[in-house]
């Protein structure tokens, strides 16, 4: 995010204000159905196109009590060690599916309750490299524009024009396309308990997730604390947790919940991350123990 703010001092000494604020545009990604500006539901909270799959669709649908217009875009995100997100430099080199994956409309206007489908469709060029291609589909709740809006900006009994700051909400999914002979393996490391020394927040475990080949890993943790006589409590669940390509780690926390009569000081603690939807015995991905 940049702002810019630029002065111009006239040639007869007369200072003329141009204030240029850059609008303000913030990404929040959720892992499940998401709001846009909490009116707008978007699902599915990600698109893969795997295997002979050619074409996939996202569905909108305005939730709130207004008519509002949503663009649609595609930008390209990294992923930090801590699972946020960041912004790729231009004509920085990666595999990105905006460049392979075609999409419609690119604006829609929805009246409460309505809903519309993008619907995206893929066209692999010929020779194209093995390798998993990630760009993240970007839709935003444009504001409303009046002429009201331009006569406030715009006084002619000034000198200074002012541009006031517009804030664009917007919420991304990611866009997978995976290509040709894949391969990724995912263990978990270093897991620590942190008790938090304010009561009010919740303990959780540390654990790093160290993933290595071309393909990204996603699913879904589960925390089971094992007491001292082998009594089983789950404590802590976080789904739809990725480490995405070209990442090899990702330090992640799972919060855990403090439950009456299971003491998180003694025996120990069994974490899986296994593939979504999925248990234990039928889609394990990494599991370790954590003594207490």
């Amino acid at each position: 995010m940049k702002i810019f703010k630029s002065n111009v001092l006239s040639q007869h000494g007369n200072f003329y204000g141009v204030r240029v604020v850059s609008s303000l545009l913030f990404f929040i990604t959720f892992l499940a159905s998401l709001n846009c500006s909490a009116s707008l539901l978007i699902t599915p909270s990600r698109v893969v196109f795997e295997d002979r799959t050619r074409t996939e669709q996202v569905t909108l649908n305005n939730k709130g009590s207004e008519t509002t217009t949503y663009r649609i875009s595609f930008i390209r995100q990294n992923m930090t060690v801590d699972g946020n997100f960041e912004a790729v430099e231009d004509n920085q080199e990666g595999h990105y599916s905006d460049e392979i994956v075609r999409y419609s409309p690119r604006q829609v206007v929805l009246e409460p309750g309505q809903t519309q489908i993008v619907r995206l469709m893929l066209r692999k060029p010929k020779g194209l490299a093995d390798g998993e291609y990630r760009s993240h589909m970007l839709l935003q709740a444009l504001p409303k524009v009046t002429s009201t809006d331009i006569s406030k900006a715009v006084d002619e009994n000034s000198d200074e024009i002012s541009v006031e700051i517009t804030t664009i909400l917007g919420v991304s999914i990611p866009v997978i396309v995976r290509h040709g002979d894949l391969e990724s393996e995912l263990k978990l490391a270093n897991a620590s308990f942190v008790a938090s020394p304010e009561s009010k927040k919740k303990p959780y475990i540390a654990v790093d997730m160290n993933r290595s080949g071309n393909e990204s890993t996603y699913g879904d943790f589960k925390v089971t604390h094992v007491s001292e006589s082998g009594k089983s409590t789950i404590v802590g669940n976080a789904k739809g947790i990725a480490v995405y390509s070209p990442n090899q780690i990702r330090k992640f926390q799972i919060p855990v919940n403090v439950i009456e009569g299971v003491n998180l000081k003694k025996g120990r603690f069994h974490i899986t991350y296994v593939q979504s939807g999925k248990d234990e015995s039928t889609g394990l991905i990494s599991a370790i123990d954590l003594e207490l």
